[in-house]
């Protein structure tokens, strides 16, 4: 009986952890821009208020996005692919 629950605990895992990693290629884009729009968009879709860019830095080869959304800080980061931005 243990087994089988830890073994459920086991596959919920994975599976959270495989669909939070999924990927399609329509989330590729060719510009940083590109990118950062679309995520904002995202980001708006998803609330009631309109995420605002505050800031785009570059950091130890990574490019870190600050908005604001719904008066709170929300940070992204943007990785590069072989196909393009994500």
């Amino acid at each position: 009986m243990r087994n089988l629950s830890l073994l459920s605990v086991l596959v919920f895992i994975t599976l959270l952890f495989l669909s939070g990693c999924a990927t399609s290629s329509m989330d590729l884009h060719s510009t940083r821009e590109e990118a950062i729009s679309y995520g904002l968009e995202q980001e708006s879709s998803e609330s009631i208020g309109d995420a605002n860019l505050l800031s785009v830095e570059g950091y130890k080869g990574e490019t870190l996005v600050f908005f604001e959304l719904n008066r709170a800080l929300g940070v992204a980061s943007i990785s590069e692919e072989k196909n393009g931005l994500k």
